[in-house]
């Protein structure tokens, strides 16, 4: 543990703690922040890039009935060869990556998403929550070498209260103890 210098400050090592959390701060709530911007509009089936089978496969889980708790891309159950068939039909339809997650969710329900969306409370909160556990960890953190690397208090002075200056209590009651066994 260092010592604190003469005027109270802690050595030069511990003034990068005050700037380290700001830098960790912002770095925990700018992509918390990123959350909160507007998404750009999905493009209509017939301009721009045609949505692929693995982009789907990424952003969704496979529902199989084991519960598996893969996402599809990676899951080679029994039950994901039938619905990577279902996507195919409905890329060939020509639907959009949106209108195909749209037509998942309400057929399984959102536990199909790999990733929570940002369209209603819980999903943001899904989304911030272990970000605000990281910051409140940070902070902690910090707050405990803070007092860990404080000076401590010097201990208070015993009580010498009817006391010849300059004894203390035992040295009266010595004193006195001695005086009894002296002739």
């Amino acid at each position: 543990m260092p010592e604190p210098l003469p005027s109270g400050r802690l050595p030069r090592a511990f003034d990068t703690l005050r700037p380290l959390s700001r830098r960790a701060l912002l770095a925990i709530a700018l992509p918390a922040a990123a959350l909160f911007l507007p998404r750009p509009p999905a493009r209509a089936a017939g301009g721009g890039s045609k949505v692929t089978r693995k982009e789907i496969e990424r952003a969704i889980m496979c529902p199989c009935e084991e519960k598996c708790g893969k996402v599809l891309a990676n899951c080679i159950c029994d039950y994901s060869g039938g619905f990577r068939r279902d996507i195919d039909h409905m890329i060939a339809r020509g639907m959009t990556r949106g209108q195909i997650l749209d037509a998942l969710v309400k057929a399984y329900g959102p536990t199909v998403l790999a990733a929570p969306g940002t369209s209603n409370w819980l999903d943001v909160v899904s989304w911030t929550l272990p970000f605000l556990a990281l910051a409140l960890g940070a902070w902690g953190i910090t707050r405990l070498l803070r007092r860990w690397a404080s000076p401590k208090p010097p201990p208070p002075a015993p009580p010498t209260a009817g006391l010849p200056s300059g004894t203390s209590a035992y040295e009266h009651r010595l004193d006195d103890e001695l005086s009894r066994f002296e002739p």
